[in-house]
């Protein structure tokens, strides 16, 4: 997804959104109720297959919203507003689940400043609810939270700056963060398919100190760099969805030892689950594999 005056004549003069193949070699104006659409502040997000983008505006109830507008049939629908439950002015950066059901975004009333907190919301407007804010961190309120995406196991991954900027991983079910690597000035993470995690460094020993690409195992404890001696512009990154893996989806829930209605409930339940579902439905009433050494 990109802004382009190509692809249709209202874009020339101002560029519009539009959702590309890979090579760019064919592309759709976004509309959203019959009309081309300008983002304004901030980076946008689209969800696999091309048929749901979220992007920033400032025509909402608050100095900047975001708003979700789907393809049916070809056909783009009226912009959805999503924040309008936010107490917030500044509502920005989304970062889509790997079903497009939800989407992670940050939040401040300082248009200066990146981020103070990190909320969610469905794509569809509902279920807004507050994620985690400078308050909830282990050390003294200092600045923003901001840069927040899914990883794979359904955790959040995100940047803090508690003791400094580096990058935070909120645990499901807990509301307790925890460093996701001992890397300082450590900028704007996002989750790649598999669990690694990219992000914009500028302590690389010996670097230049700009904002380089740096890609780090899901625990953190190594890297490799991805581009150097190039200074990205920090204006946030974008991975994709990321995939669940399948000990994530796939899993003997109530203990019992057989595959049953339960563990299929449970995948089909779970988001980004669903191209594991066959696998668990083959598991029917088979005992369930003995987990190896």
């Amino acid at each position: 997804m990109l802004e382009s005056e190509r692809f249709d004549p209202d874009c020339v003069g101002w560029a519009c959104l539009a959702v590309v193949k890979s090579d760019l070699s064919a592309g759709d104006v976004v509309r959203g109720g019959g009309n081309v659409i300008h983002p304004d502040g901030g980076i946008s997000a689209v969800a696999s297959g091309g048929d749901l983008v979220v992007y920033p505006d400032t025509s909402g109830p608050h100095s900047r919203d975001l708003y979700a507008v789907r393809r049916n049939n070809g056909v783009w629908g009226a912009p959805v507003l999503l924040t309008g439950a936010s107490t917030y002015q500044i509502n920005s950066q989304p970062a889509l689940s790997v079903d497009g059901s939800k989407l992670l975004f940050d939040c401040d009333n300082d248009i200066s400043d990146v981020g103070e907190a990190i909320r969610e919301v469905h794509t569809d407007g509902t279920g807004f609810r507050v994620v985690l804010t400078p308050d909830d961190g282990p050390g003294p309120r200092h600045n923003p939270l901001h840069s927040p995406d899914y990883a794979p196991d359904g955790s959040i991954v995100f940047e803090g700056n508690w003791d400094g900027e580096t990058v935070w991983r909120l645990p499901v079910g807990s509301n307790t963060p925890v460093k996701a690597g001992a890397f300082d000035n450590d900028n704007s993470p996002c989750v790649l398919p598999d669990g690694q995690i990219a992000s914009l460094w500028m302590d690389r020993p010996d670097g230049p100190s700009v904002h380089e690409l740096k890609v780090m195992s899901d625990s953190g404890h190594s890297y490799f760099m991805a581009l150097t001696g190039v200074d990205v512009y920090d204006v946030g990154i974008g991975c994709g969805g990321a995939t669940p893996t399948m000990d994530v989806c796939v899993q003997d829930v109530n203990g019992n030892g057989i595959g049953d209605v339960v563990d299929i409930l449970f995948t089909a339940g779970r988001p980004g689950c669903a191209p594991y579902l066959s696998t668990v439905v083959d598991r029917w009433r088979q005992p369930w594999p003995t987990p190896g050494p």
